[in-house]
């Protein structure tokens, strides 16, 4: 009788854990939806707190805009370590795609290249269409046979994307253009 009641606590416990869960989840939405509108009212110190405090709670969300909001120096002081932290930690949470772009993005500009791969590669195996622009760009300026035949794929891949969280409208111009222009 004693261990059905033990294990009867158990189920109860993490059902109030699941609720716990549902009731932060929520609240992390509000502060999130909430930075976002003071950002774009422009009170970027109201939004840099909210989005701090909501990063800290864990929500990925927030850690990938405080990431961005650093990455180009957006009413701050620009902070590639700062951001590349935050978009990892946004990786960690959330496993977006568009996280593992933009910690491409950063390895490359520092100079990072096979991280820079790294990273555009795994957002592209989760559909990331500008990611996989940005790699077909970089393995084109190779020139080697085998770089520009992945490239190919991922530019047809790229093309196929649909608007949107896949790909922006300038990503599908431009991996279609460059797709025509290597099928010439």
């Amino acid at each position: 009788m004693g261990l059905g009641k033990a294990k009867s606590h158990q189920r109860c416990g993490f059902a109030y854990q699941q609720h716990d869960v549902m009731r932060n989840k929520e609240t992390l939405d509000k502060m999130f939806f909430e930075a976002y509108e003071e950002k774009k009212k422009g009170n970027i110190d109201s939004a840099l707190r909210i989005y701090n405090k909501a990063a800290l709670l864990g929500d990925g969300d927030s850690c990938l805009n405080l990431g961005h909001i650093y990455d180009v120096g957006d009413g701050v002081e620009e902070d590639k370590d700062k951001a590349l932290d935050l978009y990892k930690k946004a990786w960690r949470i959330s496993h977006r795609p568009s996280s593992c772009n933009n910690i491409a993005i950063i390895y490359l500009e520092k100079g990072r290249m096979n991280l820079a791969i790294k990273w555009w590669n795994k957002a592209v195996d989760l559909g990331h269409g500008d990611a996989a622009l940005s790699l077909a760009k970089l393995l084109l300026e190779s020139g080697r046979r085998t770089d520009v035949e992945r490239a190919k794929e991922l530019l047809h891949f790229a093309s196929t994307r649909k608007e949107g969280l896949a790909i922006t409208p300038s990503g599908k111009e431009d991996a279609e253009q460059l797709l025509n222009e290597l099928s010439r």
